[in-house]
C-alpha cells in the first residue's frame, strides 16, 4: 500500500457489491446510483482539494494506507508484501537458511492480487480498517505448506 493510500478509481464490481450489501434486492439500482454519486463527488473533491463537511478526501486515501493491517502476529509474522521477481527469490533463500539453521520455520504463497477487505464504520471518522490478504489463498495456504498439507477450494472456503 503506497503511504499516501490507494489510487481513486471505480469498479463496477465494488459498486454492485456495496449495494448488494447495503440494499434490498428491489432497491439496489438506487443504491448504486447512490455509490456512484458519492464517488464522483469523492473524486471532484479530491481533485480540488476540499473537504466536503469532515470528511477530506486526501486525508481518508492517506488513513486507508495507515489503517491497514498487512502484519498478522500470533506465534509469528505473517505478512501480505508486493516483490518483484528477485526480492522474492532473495526472501526466500533467506528463510530457507534460517529454517536449516533451527532459526525459524515459514511458508510463502506467490499470489498475483491482493485482496483488501475493509471495515468503515463512517468515512467521517478516522478510526476505520482494512486487511489485507492475498486473493488466492494467502496466509491459509502459506501456513499449509508449514504444516505440509494442502489446502484445496473448499478447504481455503471454510477458513
Amino acid at each position: 500500500m503506497p503511504a499516501d493510500g490507494p489510487d481513486l478509481s471505480f469498479s463496477r464490481k465494488g459498486i454492485e457489491r456495496e449495494a448488494k450489501a447495503t440494499a434490498a434486492a428491489g432497491r439496489q439500482w438506487r443504491q448504486k446510483l447512490f455509490i456512484m454519486l458519492q464517488l464522483a463527488l469523492t473524486v471532484i473533491f479530491f481533485k480540488l482539494c476540499i473537504p466536503f463537511g469532515r470528511f477530506d478526501a486526501r486525508q481518508y486515501k492517506r488513513d486507508v494506507a495507515g489503517n491497514s493491517d498487512f502484519r498478522k502476529f500470533d506465534d509469528g509474522l505473517k505478512m501480505t508484501i508486493d516483490v518483484d521477481s528477485a526480492r522474492f527469490e532473495r526472501i526466500e533463500a533467506l528463510l530457507k537458511e534460517a529454517q536449516s539453521k533451527g532459526i525459524a520455520r515459514y511458508g510463502l504463497h506467490r499470489q498475483d492480487s491482493a485482496l483488501m477487505t475493509c471495515f468503515v464504520p463512517t468515512p467521517m471518522s478516522r478510526d476505520h480498517i482494512h486487511f489485507i490478504d492475498g486473493a488466492s489463498g494467502g496466509y491459509a495456504v502459506a501456513a499449509s505448506k508449514i504444516s505440509g498439507k494442502t489446502l484445496g477450494p473448499i478447504e481455503l472456503l471454510d477458513r
